[in-house]
Formats: structure tokens, sequence, C-alpha cells
């Protein structure tokens, strides 16, 4: 799982696996634009359908900079 942050200031979405791969898609790299469906559930927004996503931004792990310890 992971996290999404929306363009419009709201609060961070729950991203996981299991929807993206239901609806086609592997992994979202850090940087890539998703567009979904989100639900409110009681512990906060959680996507529920990946409709598109373009990765031409994303960042493959193999290229981040490595992490600071």
């Amino acid at each position: 799982y992971g996290f999404v942050v929306p363009d419009n200031g709201m609060p961070d979405v729950l991203l996981h696996v299991s929807c993206l791969r239901r609806d086609g898609f592997q992994t979202a790299y850090e940087g890539a634009r998703i567009v979904c469906e989100v639900l409110d559930r009681p512990r906060g927004l959680q996507a529920f359908r990946g409709l598109s996503m373009d990765e031409s931004g994303a960042v493959h792990p193999a290229q981040a900079a490595p992490a600071r310890t």
C-alpha cells in the first residue's frame, strides 16, 4: 500500500496494491499521476477504483537517490 497526495489539497488517500492490480496496473512509482475514485472510510480516504495512470514523471526505485540514514 501507499498514499496518493491529491492535487486539490484534500487529505492523503490510501492506495492499496489490490486496487491497482484489479484495475490493470502493477505498481505506482513515486511521481506517477493517478486518477482514481475515492471512498470516505471511517479511517480516512481510500482509493476504490484506478481510472488512469501517467508514469511519465515517475521515478523508478533504481533511479531514486539513496535513502538517508
